[in-house]
C-alpha cells in the first residue's frame, strides 16, 4: 500500500515508538466540556468516562510518566480517582461547574469556556477582571491568557483583529497575532 521508505517508517513507529496520552495536560477543559454536553453528570460518571480513555490505559502501563509514582500507600487507581476529583474541584472553585449533592452541572461561564475553546487558566484570568476595570486593565489581563491552540479560531480571531483595527482606537492590534 505504500512505498518501501514509508513502509520502513511505519514499521518503526509500530514496533519501537510508545505513544503516551496528553489528556492529563488538559483534563480540566475536557471534563468541563463533557459536563456541558451532559455526558458527565456526577463524580462517578466522570471516573467512568475517564476509565474509557487512552489516558487510563497508558497510566496502567506507565504511571511514572503521568506523575504517579510507584510505591507509596496509594495505588495508581486511587491516584487516578484523586486526579479526577481534584480536576472537578478546581472547575467548581473557578465557577465553571457547580457541584450540589454530587450532581455536576455547568455554569454560564463553563458553557462559554467549552463553546469558545478557552483554557481554564484563561477563564480564571477573565473572571478575575474587576467590574469597573479600565480598557488597559482588560487588555493587559487578556493578553496573558492562553487559547487552547493557535489555530482553533483563526477566522474568528482575524475578524476580531479587523474589527478592533477599524475602530481606530489606541489598542489597534497588529496584523499577526
Amino acid at each position: 500500500m505504500c512505498n518501501t521508505l514509508q513502509r520502513q517508517k511505519y514499521t518503526q513507529l509500530t514496533s519501537t515508538t510508545t505513544l503516551e496520552s496528553s489528556l492529563h495536560v488538559s483534563i480540566n477543559e475536557h471534563l468541563n466540556s463533557e459536563v456541558c454536553l451532559g455526558s458527565i453528570t456526577n463524580v462517578d460518571t466522570a471516573k467512568l468516562w475517564l476509565r474509557n480513555t487512552f489516558l487510563f490505559h497508558r497510566i496502567q502501563k506507565n504511571p511514572v510518566h503521568y506523575g504517579i509514582a510507584k510505591g507509596g500507600s496509594e495505588t495508581w487507581e486511587g491516584r487516578f480517582d484523586t486526579m479526577v476529583i481534584q480536576a472537578l474541584q478546581s472547575l467548581a472553585k473557578s465557577q465553571l461547574i457547580s457541584i450540589e449533592n454530587s450532581i455536576l452541572s455547568p455554569t454560564d461561564y463553563g458553557l462559554q469556556m467549552s463553546k469558545l475553546y478557552i483554557k481554564q487558566a484563561s477563564m480564571d484570568i477573565m473572571l478575575a477582571i474587576p467590574e469597573k476595570a479600565s480598557k488597559r486593565d482588560i487588555v493587559g489581563l487578556i493578553s496573558v491568557s492562553r487559547r487552547v491552540t493557535r489555530h482553533l479560531l483563526p477566522l474568528s480571531w482575524r475578524l476580531c483583529v479587523e474589527w478592533q483595527n477599524s475602530r481606530n482606537s489606541d489598542f489597534a492590534l497588529g496584523k499577526r497575532m
